[in-house]
C-alpha cells in the first residue's frame, strides 16, 4: 500500500512539474529526466556496454507497452462523470482491474527478458535501484516546493 502511495506520489509530482512548462520544455524536461534516470540505473547496476545497450532496448519496449495500457485506463476514467450510471463506474472499476492484471502480466513478461540480458544480481540490484531513483525523484520534489532547504542539494542515494 505504502510503495503504491509513494508511485502514486511521484507520478502526480512528475506530472506537475511537466504540466507547468511549455510543450517544448516538457519535452525537453522528459528527455532530460529519462537520461538522468538512465544513468542513475547504470552507474548503480553497473552495467558492462553490451548489457546496458540490451537492456535499455527492452527496458524501453516495456515502457511503451505499459503506457499504451495506462493510456487505456486513463482514457475509460475521463469518461466518468457526475452523471455516470452505476454500470459505468463498475465498467471502469472492471478496466481499472484488468490493467492491473496486464501490467503484472507485463512485468512477469519483461522479468524473462531481462533475465537472459543480465545476472540475478544485476538484474536484482536495477530493481533495487528503480525504488532508489523513485525516493531520489521525490526528494528532488520535495525540495524543489521548499527552498528553506535549498542548501540541503537531494543527491543519488548511496549504496
Amino acid at each position: 500500500m505504502k510503495s503504491r502511495l509513494l508511485i502514486l506520489c511521484v507520478v502526480l509530482g512528475l506530472c506537475q512539474i511537466i504540466l507547468a512548462q511549455r510543450p517544448e520544455d516538457r519535452q525537453q524536461r522528459a528527455e532530460e529526466m529519462k537520461a538522468d534516470k538512465i544513468e542513475f540505473i547504470t552507474k548503480h547496476v553497473g552495467f558492462t556496454a553490451n548489457e546496458a545497450a540490451l537492456f535499455w532496448t527492452q527496458y524501453n519496449e516495456f515502457e511503451d507497452e505499459m503506457a499504451d495500457l495506462f493510456r487505456t485506463e486513463k482514457k475509460v476514467k475521463r469518461q466518468i462523470t457526475e452523471e455516470s450510471k452505476e454500470n459505468d463506474y463498475d465498467n471502469a472499476l472492471q478496466t481499472m482491474m484488468e490493467t492491473e492484471r496486464k501490467a503484472l502480466d507485463l512485468k512477469m513478461k519483461y522479468y524473462d527478458k531481462y533475465q537472459k540480458i543480465l545476472s540475478s544480481k544485476k538484474l536484482f540490484l536495477y530493481y533495487q535501484a528503480e525504488k532508489e531513483y523513485r525516493r531520489f525523484l521525490l526528494d528532488k520534489i520535495a525540495h524543489k516546493k521548499n527552498p528553506a532547504h535549498q542548501n540541503d542539494e537531494p543527491g543519488p542515494p548511496h549504496k
